[in-house]
């Protein structure tokens, strides 16, 4: 099972956070390493971001960076340092939980503007220009359903968003993600995405 760690000034929790995780741990300070599966969910003010970002993990353990005033520079910062995500500390509880869900997988997670913002930047699936080629020539082996979830991430939609454009439940847009991403070779939205926008 996997552990929540929200670690915030105040070291206590966020009703949202808790109505999410019910076993989830607050804390003010950033635990040492451990063997334990862990998601670490740092709120912190931009100035201290990227020192808490890298003191958090140095703990070997994935770390999503929670904002009080999300932006562009910030969530580009905390990427790009190493951060697993990057989301408002406000985030509704079925949010935190699809991204835990990304996370836990391997996978990044940022929001839909985000994402946008990095289609419309060009920035590049990481992986080697001949795994990308065959990553594009498994389009053909997704089901109509699962394309038509697959364009819709690559537009920035949210699960929610699918699942209402497409009249399937949230559970089946999920069921069809996790068959895109396996059938494509990639291990998130925002491969997935970046894959999609080239075609």
């Amino acid at each position: 099972m996997i552990e929540n760690i929200f670690i915030s000034e105040d070291g206590e929790l966020n009703e949202r956070w808790v109505e999410a995780f019910p076993a989830a741990v607050a804390s003010s300070q950033i635990p040492e390493p451990t063997q334990a599966n862990t998601i670490l969910w740092l709120v912190c003010p931009g100035q201290w971001l990227i020192p808490r970002l890298e003191k958090a993990l140095a703990s070997n353990h994935p770390v999503v960076v929670m904002s009080s005033m999300p932006n562009e520079t910030e969530a580009f910062a905390a990427v790009s340092s190493g951060a697993s995500g990057y989301c408002h500390h406000l985030a509704s509880p079925s949010q935190l939980q699809e991204i835990a869900t990304v996370v836990e997988n391997g996978g990044f997670w940022v929001g839909p503007e985000l994402l946008q913002r990095l289609l419309v930047l060009g920035l590049k699936v990481v992986t080697k220009p001949k795994e990308r080629k065959l990553s594009l020539q498994r389009l053909d082996l997704l089901t109509a359903r699962e394309r038509a979830v697959a364009v819709e991430v690559a537009h920035g939609a949210t699960n929610k968003e699918i699942a209402r454009s497409l009249s399937i439940s949230e559970r089946t847009v999920k069921a069809h993600l996790s068959a895109a991403f396996e059938k494509l070779g990639v291990s998130d939205r925002v491969q997935l995405a970046l894959l999609l926008h080239d075609v």
